[in-house]
């Protein structure tokens, strides 16, 4: 959520593929979807998460997590 640009994420999911082998999945909305994708990789690695999918969603698209559509 501190990515520049993020407004939500869900479905996050993190889990051990072995002891030493971490896999994470997550869909993000963001305002700038390119941008998001190439600093959460980043963010991934930084906490040695090599295996990632990753989907980041536009926020000027219609989907039922847009935070800016909450009241």
């Amino acid at each position: 959520m501190k990515i520049e640009g993020v407004l939500n994420i869900h479905d996050l999911h993190v889990w051990a593929l072995s002891s030493d082998h971490l896999a994470l999945s997550a869909h993000i909305i963001s305002n700038n979807p390119s941008d998001t994708m190439k600093k959460a990789t980043g963010v991934c690695k930084e906490f040695y998460i090599y295996h990632s999918t990753l989907q980041v969603e536009n926020s000027n698209e219609n989907n039922i997590y847009n935070s800016n559509k909450c009241a």
